[in-house]
């Protein structure tokens, strides 16, 4: 009471207070009714979510149920077809898909899998039988739906799988017929069930792909290849929900939307209803008007109540604020006011606690003289710090111990901060622990070597803080001269040194057994196991050691200890506590420890020696690429299971196709990964008990002990078939495997007559095979290629364009005309085999990268060589980039000597790279692309054809 009673007589301006009290009013009425509207807003919200998420549940489930009656609609008429059609299943499934439009695709499966009819003709004899449609068909026997989203086509496939039955107890064949997802769209449109939001259908991945509601179906156009799905990711949802999942109508919602959604019955993904809160927001209008009604109404109440309240409490509270400034100066004993007075009580509390002040003080007095008494009595020397604002240190008190033990006398420094009193670096050396306390808040121990007046001595300190007002005010100091201590301690440790510094820092582990258990080890003994010192010393050595290995450590440790032929040395596995296995080299000689005998061991961990052996030994017997045998090892195998029990033995030669071509084109790097993926499908073809080698760059060899005949031929098929399952996996590099084998039935068979025997039958079929397989591989290639023609965006047609406008100006022949659109589609072929660093670059090319680019009409001309399609304009691609005045590349002709086409092409191809945008640079105006090729006349182009190009 006394300490507030002060505290309000010191103010000075007591009407600020009025002011205070009007405002605290005003801002308490204006939050309440701020509250009020908040609660209405909140309610009103509330029920208008509530009503669209109960609205929404109905809508999504009625659609669910639509979509489910259209899809078993569907599948009793084409039940009652196939019924009808009798065994005349291909000429059905034809009849159907022409007389319903809203198919995309159909496709006929007999009883073991293999398409017998298919809208698409490229895929009529594939086996399904591995599939999951045809196994889920055959297996329930029952008709279902299932919903599949395309990645590589960006499409949606809605597939009706209706198992056909004739005589047999099982399906006899398997039809798959592929819905137009826009139509399902026009007839759920058509079924229109009122709806406030959009109705929207989408994949377990959040990929939306129908909107029924706006009768649009994604993806569609043009650009649906490379357009970009929309996502629920797109407005904010988290996919987290559709995992939760479990069954019936589901809600949730972010800032922006609401969504209703429903798995549907099958793999048909689910349907929801989604609405943007901004609709529901359109009801909020009136709410917003109440709280602003209501923001003014508490500004004008609660404002009034302030300035009444204000007036009645500040006159009498001048009056008794005087009194108090009197009594603080001494000029008054008591603080008085009317008996009737409301501040009455307040002026008797502060009268009392007047009087209990001056007896505080008194004792205050008393206890200071005792406290000075114990301050300079203690032999520990005691300082007492003042923190500032601004985290300065200042010396205020400190007792005579200090003064005697540092020789600093502080009575004629105080206000002084260290660095002022004991210099600079010392100061800061103090400084740097006291800045330590304050930052911890709370007691510090620690100890410090100081240079005083008195001398070098060292000290354990304690320092505490003292708060006031949440902030470190002073520091409270306690040092403890140690110097005598350490100075013995130190000399200990030194002794103790001397005799531990050579096996204490030694490399190798060193140990003293004796009776079984370790007595002794070094440190590196501790990181070598891993264990702590304690149970290093507690364990007996054999749980330590390999199982197999424990035998011969014991014997080992008996003749160490007999002393039988000296030092015993030996390499053993040791077990850490990592369950780490860590050979190592392991010596020891008899000693006494403790008056008893005991073996010293020496200990060095040799794992990393014993590995890089290891490895030489792996790396001399197998392929470094693949990890298969190498040609060393196979050559081996074959000379140990010549004249063996094995037989017969059947020998396989493998031959990767088109190796050169991919490795000439694309690089070795994509070279390299087809000869894994080739090692890959031969490893999986082969049994566990054969032996597969990489013989050379593109060769492989396996040598099948007891095979016959029939059983390599069935492997030799299964190979085959495991590429075709990855090239129907991988569709990024064609993978083909030419196949040869031969068996020897008897002993008397020479293996690498029979290997030479596989090898010929090998190249016989790869001869057979070589035109079908390197169209493949070129068919690969020219889809890069077109992949790739977004660089120009359109490159190739605009240039194909030019190109027949200026030979038709011409009058060259229709052959030729078909020979320069192919041109100007495929020119740039020998580009696949450029990096992309250097393809999409976006500054202008350094000398060696243009090296690498001037490499592209060459690895074109070899590409087109080697596909029937391409081969008569392989010439061509290789002189597209030379000059009229024979400085081009890469065969420097000149003049007439470069085919006509070729400089047709030169035109038209420099004429849109000039106009059209580059990663290095802009495009520049058509008529800046004309006077261009003006100036470049006679040099670069033909100037006749340049003349003609330019005509209207």
């Amino acid at each position: 009471m006394y300490s507030l009673t002060k505290q309000l007589g010191e103010k000075k301006k007591p009407g600020g207070l009025k002011w205070r009290i009007f405002i605290q009013f005003i801002m308490a009425g204006l939050i309440i009714f701020l509250f009020l509207g908040g609660l209405y807003y909140y309610d009103v919200k509330k029920e208008n979510v509530s009503a669209f998420l109960k609205q929404s549940q109905v809508v999504v489930d009625r659609y669910e149920k639509k979509l489910q009656a259209f899809y078993r609609d569907e599948m009793e008429i084409l039940l009652s077809y196939y019924t009808l059609a009798g065994n005349d299943m291909p000429e059905a499934v034809v009849s159907l898909l022409e007389q319903n439009s809203h198919y995309l695709s159909s496709f006929l499966l007999d009883a073991s899998g293999k398409v017998l009819y298919a809208s698409d003709p490229l895929i009529i004899g594939y086996n399904y039988a591995g599939k999951d449609v045809f196994k889920k068909a055959f297996l329930s026997g029952e008709p279902f739906t299932l919903t599949r989203f395309h990645h590589t086509e960006r499409r949606l496939a809605i597939d009706l799988v209706i198992p056909i039955y004739r005589e047999s107890g099982s399906p006899s064949y398997v039809a798959v017929h592929q819905l137009n997802p826009a139509w399902l769209v026009e007839k759920l449109s058509e079924e229109y069930i009122d709806a406030e939001g959009e109705i929207l259908m989408f994949n377990e991945d959040g990929i939306i792909f129908l909107d029924i509601l706006n009768n649009h179906c994604f993806p569609s156009g043009e650009d649906s290849l490379t357009a970009r799905l929309p996502s629920l990711k797109d407005y904010g949802f988290s996919l987290s929900h559709l995992q939760e999942w479990q069954g019936g109508p589901r809600s949730f919602q972010n800032n922006d939307y609401l969504v209703t959604y429903q798995k549907m019955e099958g793999d048909l993904g689910f349907i929801a209803d989604r609405m943007s809160l901004s609709v529901i927001g359109e009801h909020f209008r009136n709410v917003i008007s109440f709280m602003s009604l209501g923001a003014l109404l508490g500004i004008l109440l609660f404002g009034f109540l302030g300035i009444v309240v204000a007036r009645r409490t500040m006159k009498p509270i001048y009056e008794l604020s005087d009194q108090v400034v009197e009594a603080l100066k001494g000029k008054r004993k008591f603080v008085e006011t009317a008996p009737s007075s409301e501040l009455s009580i307040f002026v008797q509390a502060f009268n009392r606690s007047w009087q209990d002040n001056l007896q505080v003080q008194q004792d205050l007095q008393r206890l200071t003289d005792e406290y000075e008494k114990v301050f300079n009595g203690t032999q520990d020397a005691l300082f007492l710090l003042e923190v500032t604002d601004d985290g300065e240190f200042y010396f205020l008190r400190n007792n005579l111990a200090l003064e005697k033990k540092t020789g600093i006398l502080l009575k004629n420094n105080e206000k002084k901060t260290p660095r002022q009193l004991l210099g600079p670096d010392l100061g800061n050396q103090v400084e740097q622990n006291y800045r330590a306390c304050v930052r911890k808040g709370e007691p510090l121990s620690y100890e410090e070597t100081l240079s005083l007046p008195a001398g070098k001595r060292t000290w354990v300190t304690t320092l505490t803080p003292i708060f006031r007002e949440d902030r470190v005010h002073f520091l409270v100091g306690s040092s403890q001269d140690i110097t005598e201590r350490k100075e013995v301690e130190e000399s200990l440790r030194l002794s103790e040194e001397r005799y531990r510094l050579l096996v204490d820092n030694a490399t190798e582990a060193i140990g003293v057994i004796q009776d079984g258990v370790l007595k002794y080890a070094n440190p590196m003994t501790v990181q070598l196991l891993g264990y702590s010192e304690e149970k290093l010393l507690s364990t007996s050595v054999l749980d330590f050691v390999h199982p197999e290995d424990r035998e011969s450590v014991l014997q080992n440790l008996g003749k160490s200890l007999s002393g039988e032929g000296g030092s015993i040395r030996a390499y053993h596995r040791l077990i850490t506590r990592s369950n780490e296995i860590k050979w190592a080299e392991i010596s020891g000689v008899a000693v006494e420890w403790e008056n008893r005998p005991a073996v010293l061991s020496f200990v060095n961990d040799i794992t990393e020696r014993k590995k890089n052996q290891e490895k030489l030994e792996y790396l001399s017997l197998h392929d470094a690429l693949t990890g298969l045998y190498n040609r060393t090892f196979f050559d081996e195998e074959m000379n140990r299971l010549t004249n063996s029990r094995e037989y017969p033995v059947t020998v396989i030669s493998a031959d990767l196709d088109g190796l050169k071509l991919i490795n000439d084109t694309m690089g070795h790097v994509r070279g390299d990964e087809l000869i894994k993926a080739c090692a890959l499908v031969l490893q999986k073809s082969l049994r566990s008990s054969d032996i597969l080698a990489r013989i050379g760059g593109d060769e492989f060899a396996a040598l099948l002990p007891r095979c016959e005949h029939s059983t390599g031929e069935l492997i030799a098929r299964r190979i085959r078939y495991r590429a075709n399952l990855h090239n129907a996996e991988f569709s990024g590099l064609p993978l083909s495997i030419s196949v040869g084998l031969a068996t020897a039935e008897e002993e008397t068979i020479s293996l690498k007559e029979t290997y030479k025997k596989a090898d010929d039958r090998m190249y016989r079929g790869k001869l057979s095979r070589r035109s079908i397989v390197r169209s493949h591989t070129v068919d690969i290639l020219l889809n890069a290629l077109n992949k790739r023609d977004f660089i120009g965006e359109g490159h190739g047609q605009r240039v194909s364009g030019f190109c027949l406008k200026l030979g038709e100006k011409l009058g060259i022949s229709v052959a030729q005309l078909i020979d320069l659109a192919l041109l100007a589609q495929v020119h740039d072929l020998g580009l696949v085999g450029v990096p992309d660093n250097i393809i999409f670059k976006r500054t202008p090319f350094t000398a060696e990268e243009w090296e690498i680019i001037k490499q592209h009409p060459e690895k074109g001309h070899r590409i087109a060589v080697s596909s029937p399609d391409l081969a008569e304009i392989a010439g061509l691609i290789l002189a597209h980039h030379e000059w009229w005045d024979g400085s081009g590349y890469p065969q420097g002709l000149k003049g007439d000597e470069i085919p006509l086409l070729c400089r047709i092409l030169a035109i038209a191809d420099a004429f849109d790279v000039m106009t059209s945008d580059r990663p290095y640079r802009k495009a520049i105006s058509e008529e800046e692309g004309r006077e261009e090729l003006k100036r470049c006349a006679g040099t670069q182009f033909d100037p006749a054809l340049v003349k003609l190009f330019l005509q209207d």
